[in-house]
């Protein structure tokens, strides 16, 4: 049987001593080129594609590193004489176990984090901070590696799969932002949605019609695999009633009604930043894909973006223009946001935001946000309370978009509550003016404290709701579905 050693992150210095240490069993370097280049001199450096199938095909038993317990697992793998691939995962899922409950020994109890991915960790706020504050032992499980916040302060395991989560014992409580529906039974798991419309963008809050019903089997395996569902705002209750109506499963979920730490943390952060407002922020929706038309009816980015920003630039002479893509598209559309910089230099105001710097900045820093179809707006505007002028060229049926793609019409139902929609780019002026004059500060924050639960306070209302979770029971005005 063979092992080895799939370096991730930052752990490459100690997984070549690793290897040193244990050469008697010529444990080898796998490496995915996405996450180190060709750091490794003289080591083959293949693809994520070919490494995920020589895994398969050889039968390799992959040691996964991290500073914390890679060289405990490779030290037992020895002793242990493991040479069969079920007893190597069995034995993974013990040692995790192990970690976990070593981790909780003398706490209130033991809450494990699920991440699969780093941009959906800020959706949780503070929370598993103010967790290990009130007593309780918290073990981070991440499919990415990464040194940030949670893995100076916590018990840090990374980088992991799914199915070495899957068969824990020994957490009481399990809590996701990802909609990863496999977490341990054993545990109370929650889930927090990361996305402003995860579930509006499943289905249709109208089922009458049976095509908004496709999604029903998804919404199944949703109420199977949580036990606990942190609702952001009452119509998101609303649409879980409604289609848990049409699903069966052996198991009831709870609804809490509990707000959005996302746009709360946001608030916080936004306030203390500054009180300049010398820009306006052009946000396009989407990872750009090389090749696809998908959204290419639906969004601005690359076709009509440097005749935005010109005309921005035109429009607010004051003002500094920042030009945020999405970040997928930084690497994938390189050329054409090079091109579109070259195009909107004449102004001497265009300015890229790559990403180094988050979101927040510039947001707060900006008296307006272009966008299309994105949640961006929606995060601007509720926590800038400022309006949004969304850029949907030439009116495009959205019937048609939402039977192209996975999504509901959800990224559209709100746009007249904090914003303006034009079709062209001659409407911009004209739009910008009606969204100043329509959608003042007094307007969204009163859209805002309806829409969302407890704004600004969802935090403090799941900490101080939290023992009901451990206790597997539910606190005044949560709903069984």
């Amino acid at each position: 049987m063979k092992y080895a050693l799939y370096p991730s992150g930052i752990h490459y210095s100690s997984v070549r001593k690793i290897a040193e240490k244990y050469a008697d069993m010529e444990l080898e370097f796998i490496i995915d080129d996405s996450k180190c280049g060709t750091c490794f001199d003289g080591v083959d450096v293949a693809g994520l594609d070919d490494v995920s199938d020589r895994i398969k095909r050889e039968n390799i038993c992959v040691i996964v590193n991290s500073d914390t317990y890679a060289e405990a697992i490779t030290e037992n793998l020895r002793k242990k004489g493991i040479t069969n691939h079920t007893h190597y995962k069995d034995f993974i899922v013990t040692t995790l176990d192990r970690i976990a409950e070593n981790m909780a020994k003398g706490k209130k109890g033991s809450i494990g984090i699920y991440f699969q991915h780093n941009m959906y960790r800020r959706h949780l706020g503070d929370i598993p901070f103010r967790l290990k504050e009130m007593g309780y032992g918290v073990t981070v499980f991440s499919e990415v590696d990464s040194k940030d916040r949670y893995s100076e302060e916590f018990q840090f395991i990374a980088p992991i799969e799914g199915w070495m989560v899957e068969n824990l014992k020994n957490i009481d409580v399990f809590i996701t932002t990802d909609m990863f529906t496999k977490l341990p039974k054993a545990s109370r798991r929650v889930h927090f949605p990361h996305g402003m419309f995860t579930f509006e963008s499943f289905v249709s809050t109208d089922l009458v019609d049976k095509d908004n019903r496709a999604n029903i089997p998804r919404f199944t395996e949703i109420f199977e695999g949580f036990d606990y569902i942190a609702c952001m705002r009452p119509s998101t209750i609303r649409l879980l009633e409604t289609v848990s109506d049409y699903t069966r499963r052996e198991k009831s979920t709870v609804l809490i009604p509990c707000g959005y730490p996302s746009v709360d943390i946001n608030l916080k952060e936004t306030s203390d930043i500054s009180d300049a407002r010398d820009s306006v922020l052009y946000a396009p929706a989407g990872k750009y894909v090389p090749g696809s038309s998908t959204f290419a009816d639906y969004t601005s980015f690359p076709k009509y973006s440097a005749d935005i920003l010109n005309e921005l630039a035109r429009i607010f002479e004051d003002k500094r223009i920042i030009f945020r893509p999405h970040p997928g598209s930084l690497k994938d559309a390189s050329e054409h946001i090079a091109r579109i910089m070259e195009e909107t230099a004449l102004s001497g105001r265009v300015v890229l935001d790559s990403g180094n710097n988050s979101q927040k900045e510039a947001m707060s820093r900006s008296v307006l946000t272009v966008t299309d179809h994105s949640s961006t707006g929606y995060n601007f505007a509720l926590t800038q309370l400022r309006p949004v002028v969304f850029f949907q060229r030439g009116n495009p049926d959205i019937t048609a978009f939402v039977g192209e793609t996975a999504f509901t019409d959800a990224y559209f139902r709100f746009r007249n509550e904090v914003g303006v929609v034009v079709s062209s780019v001659n409407e911009l002026k004209q739009g910008i003016e009606s969204a100043f004059r329509k959608f003042d500060e007094k307007h969204i924050m009163e859209f805002r404290e309806n829409f969302f639960f407890n704004p600004g306070k969802s935090e403090d209302y799941f900490i101080e709701n939290f023992e009901s979770i451990i206790k597997g029971t539910n606190a005044s005005g949560w709903k069984m579905v």
